[in-house]
């Protein structure tokens, strides 16, 4: 019982201190935030716009349209193509690299994803990915624009197929 009520203390202990490290960041907008695998926070202590786009879609699930796509491209996509694509349609938000960190991007509130860590995680799915791309910041009222009437779907296929390989 004893050792229950140690491990227990300790347990608590540790997540207050976490809860104290990660309020005392919050508070200090000088500081810059780690942009973590969802594109972490904004220096000034705001979820950016794949934090945003993750909460939405934990509330509201994924639009039926996009849930079970699948790319019909699979190992046969144009990089060359979708490179220019990306280029043309992504890269002045994300960055040439897919970081977030885009010339035009840099005015942005909330930031652009940092696409290049977030398409390795277990959410970016290929319907997940066609829906951001297609729908854009309409969802989440962010400045992304939608791209469903000014790509085909087989262009979208083509960057999304590119942004994996960042």
């Amino acid at each position: 019982m004893k050792k229950i009520k140690i491990v227990s203390a300790l347990g608590f202990f540790a997540l207050a201190l976490f809860a104290v490290i990660g309020w005392s960041m919050g508070m200090n907008t000088d500081a810059p935030m780690s942009r973590g695998a969802m594109g972490g926070m904004t220096n000034d202590s705001r979820p950016n716009f794949s934090q945003l786009r993750h909460r939405y879609v934990m509330q509201n699930g994924l639009d039926k349209n996009y849930l079970n796509k699948i790319s019909p491209l699979g190992k046969n996509a144009d990089l060359k193509q979708a490179k220019s694509l990306y280029n043309q349609n992504c890269a002045n938000c994300h960055g040439a690299g897919g970081k977030g960190d885009g010339v035009a991007g840099a005015a942005l509130k909330p930031t652009p994803a940092d696409i290049a860590t977030f398409t390795k995680t277990h959410m970016a799915t290929d319907g997940y990915l066609l829906w951001t791309i297609s729908e854009g910041g309409l969802p989440i009222k962010s400045a992304m624009p939608s791209f469903k009437s000014i790509l085909t779907e087989q262009q979208i296929w083509h960057i999304v197929a590119y942004i994996r390989n960042f």
